[in-house]
């Protein structure tokens, strides 16, 4: 497994936590460290590869200028509807859940480069997802996730969608596992 320090993720990832600090520029430049100012200027390309622990600093800078009790939850939300909406929405099928579910080891690999993400189908209506070996968790980013997998359920015609954090690799867990449940 890569470390944390020298993991990646691709610009489409990053694109939605940028455009969101460069609307809140000031905020964003007293909050984030110097050698990521360079964000708010730059372009940001959908089809490179950026430092992981780049865009971990991007989300965590952009917790604190949201409102809101959970503003992770709220950008995972976000995350999947831009995505799923643009460039990857060939992962989406309406009508589908459970197939939209399994293409998400395919929306990962296509997002980072470490960790590997799987789907089970445990019954009509459940499921458990898991990551395994990914660099750079956190416990903002397992919220961002949680988000990001309820918004995924939705789009594909989930109703009453619930994820649940089961265990984390941040309390000594061999994996990062949620329990999705839906109508």
């Amino acid at each position: 497994m890569r470390s944390a320090k020298n993991a990646k993720v691709k610009g489409t990832n990053m694109l939605t936590a940028v455009k969101a600090l460069r609307m809140a520029r000031e905020q964003a430049q007293q909050l984030l460290p110097p050698e990521l100012h360079r964000y708010l200027d730059e372009r940001v390309l959908v089809s490179s590869w950026y430092p992981e622990a780049d865009l971990m600093a991007l989300l965590h800078t952009l917790g604190q200028i949201l409102p809101g009790d959970d503003p992770f939850y709220v950008m995972g939300r976000h995350t999947a509807g831009e995505h799923l909406a643009g460039i990857y929405r060939g992962h989406l099928r309406p009508g589908d859940l459970e197939r939209t579910l399994q293409s998400a080891s395919a929306l990962w690999r296509n997002y980072h480069d470490t960790g590997d993400m799987t789907v089970a189908i445990e019954a009509p209506g459940r499921a458990t997802l898991q990551l395994r070996d990914f660099a750079s968790t956190t416990p903002e980013f397992c919220r961002i996730l949680r988000g990001y997998f309820t918004a995924l359920a939705e789009q594909a015609g989930g109703k009453r969608v619930e994820v649940k954090k089961l265990e984390c690799i941040l309390g000594g867990a061999r994996a990062c596992r949620w329990n999705m449940t839906w109508a």
